[in-house]
Parts: C-alpha cells; sequence; structure tokens
C-alpha cells in the first residue's frame, strides 16, 4: 500500500478537532481587533453576494461560511491564487458575546461583523440589611 500524507494529515486532523478540515484549500482574509467593549472581525469576500455566505454566532464564538463556485473559461488555467469551493472560518473568543447584539454589514466585498462582549458583573459590595 503506497503512503498518502494527505490521508494521514486528515486523519489526524479529524481525531484532533473532531472534524474534517475544509478540503477546497482556501480560506478568506481576515482581520479581527478588540475594543474595551466589541469585537470586529472584518472579513474580504471579493466578488461574494450576501447570500452565497452566512454568518451565526453562539456563546463565545462566530461562525462564517460560504462558497465560491469555481469560474472557468474554456482553455486551461495557467495560474490560479483567488480561492474557490467552500469555506469555513470559526472565531472562538476568550469571553462570551452578546449574541442578541451582533451586528454585521457586507459593503464593497467586506463582511463587518461588530461582535459586543457579554457585560460581566463585577465585585460589588453587598449591605447586610439588621
Amino acid at each position: 500500500m503506497r503512503w498518502d500524507p494527505l490521508h494521514d494529515l486528515v486523519a489526524w486532523h479529524t481525531r484532533a478537532h473532531g472534524s474534517v478540515p475544509d478540503a477546497s484549500g482556501w480560506t478568506p482574509p481576515v482581520d479581527v481587533y478588540e475594543t474595551p467593549d466589541s469585537y470586529t472581525v472584518i472579513v474580504e469576500l471579493a466578488g461574494f453576494t450576501a447570500e452565497q455566505f452566512a454568518l451565526h454566532a453562539q456563546d463565545d464564538a462566530l461562525v462564517v461560511m460560504g462558497e465560491r463556485a469555481a469560474e472557468g473559461g474554456s482553455g486551461q488555467f495557467l495560474h490560479i491564487e483567488r480561492g474557490h469551493g467552500a469555506f469555513s472560518r470559526k472565531f472562538k473568543f476568550p469571553q462570551p458575546i452578546a449574541v442578541r447584539e451582533v451586528k454585521a454589514d457586507f459593503k464593497d466585498g467586506l463582511l463587518t461583523v461588530t461582535v459586543p462582549k457579554l457585560a460581566r458583573n463585577g465585585p460589588r459590595r453587598v449591605e447586610i440589611s439588621v
């Protein structure tokens, strides 16, 4: 039997993470930054329409997934840099997020998602009634 390093890599990833990695080999570029009150995720989706991707927020994570169809003429590709096929990106945050307040804007090929942090109650002095 011939050794297949890709098969071994997929098997290792499945054991380690419980899922199969995206086989398309591409992911859109992303910037993530934090302010005191929120996180901002900017995903570059040039050439996409809003119907070609989805966004899900849960507890402490944000998931962006979609698919770009392969474009090809009648000839043979000489060079390919733009990704095509399905993609999925998951961003885990270090604290819970306010899922119901997540806002997304898609303009000029950029998806900008504002992810508010869930307000945490800090310590407070409790008055004792007598």
